[in-house]
Order: C-alpha cells, then structure tokens, then sequence
C-alpha cells in the first residue's frame, strides 16, 4: 500500500469532469459563478520558453511566486476575475494570429492535425513583480476548472521588442521549436 492514498484513475473516469478532445466547449459565461480551480493536465514541460520548466527564472522564488499567485487566484470567482480582467490583463489568446502555438498545442495533444472548433478559448491571466508580468496561459473546462498550457514568464506570446532588448529573446524565439 501506497504513503499516499491516490485514488485509481480509472474509477469513474467517465463521469470524471476533466476535459478530452471532442468535449463540449464551455463558454466563460456559463462559468461565472465557479471559483477558478487549476490543473496542470495539459501542462507544457517541453522547456521551451513557454513551458513550465524552462530555467527561465530571474531568482529561485519565481516558482513560488507563481504557485501563490495561482492560489490566490483560486479563491476568487470567474466572475470577479472577468470584472477586473484590466488588473488580471485577462484576455482571450487568439491562435489564429499567435499562429505558432497551433503547434504547440498540437504538442500538447499529440495530435498530428487538430480540429481547432474542438479547442476550447485560450485565455492568459497576469501576473505581476517588481519588473515583469508573467502570464499563465490556458483554457476554462467545466467546473470554472483551468487548464493551465504555458507560463510565458518574459511575455513572449506578445511579443514586444523594447521589453526584450534585455531578455536576449528575438521576435522569432518560437522557430527553433516548431519541430
């Protein structure tokens, strides 16, 4: 027997609310009312610049300071995080222009070729530090339950050239991990 005691995965894994390819999109309206929860399902650990354990960091409480974030964000609903969305810079992330994280995603669900009408909004939330606002990146299941994708910690998914002239990041970062 396990120290731990961790369910079986594959008890009620049907009645389970995580969200699988070909799942019902939820529309953020219809999630007001929950409070955020996380999951790092479909979570990036690629060590691309975007991903969760690029050595990205300027000190090592980075990573904390990200877990706190997503805790506190966590007692807040959707609502509330809708109403002051200007202080969360929370927006949808329109892949169509960001075209390269079609790939990534791709990535993510191991899939060759995605249907694009099956993948939920992509949404990035800020978060803020002495000299950065780092983003987590990811998309609403049912439940108000995120599905945390990426941690763009230097704002590499919008790009801008006089933030990174310090970075060493080019408009290009993305090319050398498309394949």
């Amino acid at each position: 027997m396990s120290k731990y005691q961790i369910p079986d995965p594959h008890i009620n894994i049907e009645s389970s609310p995580k969200f699988k390819l070909g799942d019902e999109i939820m529309k953020i309206e219809d999630l007001k009312h929950h409070t955020l929860a996380f999951s790092l399902e479909y979570a990036c650990f690629n060590k691309t610049p975007i991903s969760f354990d690029f050595k990205k960091t300027k000190n090592e409480d980075d990573h904390i300071d990200l877990l706190n974030f997503l805790s506190a964000l966590s007692r807040i609903s959707i609502n509330e995080l809708i109403e002051k969305k200007d202080d969360f810079h929370f927006h949808e992330v329109d892949i169509n222009i960001k075209y390269f994280l079609k790939t990534f995603l791709e990535k993510l669900f191991k899939k060759d070729k995605l249907d694009y009408s099956k993948i939920p909004t992509i949404y990035q939330i800020a978060y803020y530090d002495d000299d950065s606002a780092p983003r987590v990146v990811g998309f609403f299941g049912s439940h108000g339950l995120f599905y945390l994708l990426w941690w763009d910690f230097y704002h590499l998914i919008y790009y801008n050239e006089a933030y990174h002239k310090n970075t060493g990041f080019k408009a290009n970062w993305f090319e050398s991990h498309l394949n």
